[in-house]
């Protein structure tokens, strides 16, 4: 969850098309963006009973705004873990929930799972486990990391002891997005 591992550039080549040939962006979209972008760069009205998690990022690509402010993510094998490799971001704001050993633990089939996955993708159609394990997590997990991008972009200074208030608000935003994907997740195993 550094930014290491989530962030990367990103090239749009469309002449004439958006007005700013030449821009750099420093502002940040989401990888989830690029639907809504492409949808409403096409006019393609999106259904009303679709729920997002993008934002259609065209206003930043023409130049007229830096993108978007807030981003969440979470990654960890298996049952996922709120509290584990997970990360909200805010403007310059980030906080990163570092990984919870327990929660990322491989066993031998899922190495060769991850090694025939990598080199081959053709020999899956799911890769599903039922039920999905539930790892064992320690009573005290790692305390959060507060990162300011602008001026530690290679998150070396933590400031959460100095920025109490701001890592629990961004840990609040972290949670309520935690919860709304679980509860999409849920509807969506029915």
């Amino acid at each position: 969850m550094y930014e290491g591992g989530i962030r990367v550039p990103a090239s749009v080549r469309w002449p004439d098309g958006l007005g700013r040939e030449g821009r750099v962006v420093d502002g940040f979209v989401h990888f989830t963006d690029w639907l809504p972008t492409l949808a409403g760069l096409c006019g393609a009205k999106l259904p009303d009973d679709t729920r997002l998690d993008g934002e259609n990022a065209l206003a930043a690509l023409r130049g007229e705004g830096d993108g978007r402010r807030a981003a969440c993510w979470q990654w960890n094998r298996y049952a996922p873990v709120a509290l584990c490799n997970a990360a909200a971001r805010d403007g310059d704001w980030k906080l990163l929930r570092p990984i919870i050993t327990a929660a990322m633990w491989l066993e031998e089939e899922d190495l060769r799972m991850d090694r025939d996955l990598k080199y081959h993708p053709e020999r899956f159609t799911d890769i599903r486990r039922e039920p999905m394990p539930v790892p064992a997590l320690p009573e005290s997990p790692p305390q959060p990391l507060l990162f300011n991008l602008a001026n530690d972009p290679g998150e070396q200074n933590d400031l959460a002891r100095e920025q109490p208030e701001r890592v629990a608000r961004l840990q609040t935003m972290l949670e309520a997005w935690f919860e709304s994907v679980e509860r999409d997740r849920a509807r969506a195993e029915v």
